[in-house]
């Protein structure tokens, strides 16, 4: 019955667009910035005050990780795995945590790893938690 419904909504709005149109009316009418600003906004701030205010915390994060632009630069990031692997085959996990302590660390999910690794030897211990993580985003 949904379905049928939003047919019906889709083709009452088609019938309108269809019928100012044959009777000589503007299109623009329809289509104005500030009306359809009017709505998102509004269609938005609905939605965010019908929910608890812990839940909205809780979205800022990843709608500001998805809008902000946080672009690696590949050179350096393929530089400093290099560096790591050098290290990593030259001293081991204390390479490792060398090199991360070092120096600026272009993507900070690698110091994490390499401090899980210190810690911890399971690698399939180091994935749940770090799936845990990700969960939790913590």
């Amino acid at each position: 019955m949904p379905g049928v419904l939003s047919v019906l909504i889709l083709l009452s709005l088609f019938a309108v667009l269809v019928t100012t149109l044959a009777m000589g009316g503007n299109p623009e009418l329809f289509f104005e910035i500030s009306s359809i600003l009017f709505v998102i906004v509004g269609t938005f701030a609905a939605g965010l005050a019908s929910l608890p205010f812990d839940v909205i915390g809780r979205i800022v994060t990843p709608v500001s990780r998805a809008i902000v632009d946080r672009r690696i630069d590949m050179l350096e990031f393929i530089d400093f795995l290099n560096e790591l692997s050098i290290a990593f085959r030259k001293e081991g996990l204390f390479g490792l945590e060398r090199v991360v302590n070092s120096r600026r660390v272009p993507y900070p999910g690698i110091k994490r790893a390499v401090q899980l690794a210190m810690e911890i030897s399971d690698v399939k211990q180091i994935k749940e938690i770090f799936e845990i993580e990700h969960i939790l985003r913590i």
